[in-house]
């Protein structure tokens, strides 16, 4: 059975570790720090031609925009 690329970025997510592609990164804070209010999942991205830091309170919203950032990275690098 194959599994979406999504997917495995979400049970990593749910099963306490986190994702890096070269210079970024998605991860559940909880795993790591104390949160005082609910899940936040941050992803971090410190390539300097797209610098980028947030929290999201949903999963699916951390992994699109992940997602998104990366696609962005492959097109300005032209590397996988």
């Amino acid at each position: 059975m194959n599994i979406s690329y999504r997917e495995k970025i979400r049970n990593k997510l749910e099963n306490g570790g986190y994702e890096e592609w070269k210079a970024l990164s998605i991860c559940c804070l909880n795993d790591f720090h104390t949160v005082r209010s609910g899940i936040k999942y941050q992803v971090h991205c410190e390539d300097n031609r797209y610098r980028f830091s947030r929290l999201y309170l949903n999963y699916n919203d951390a992994i699109s925009k992940f997602l998104n950032i990366k696609h962005k990275l492959l097109n300005i690098n032209g590397d996988k």
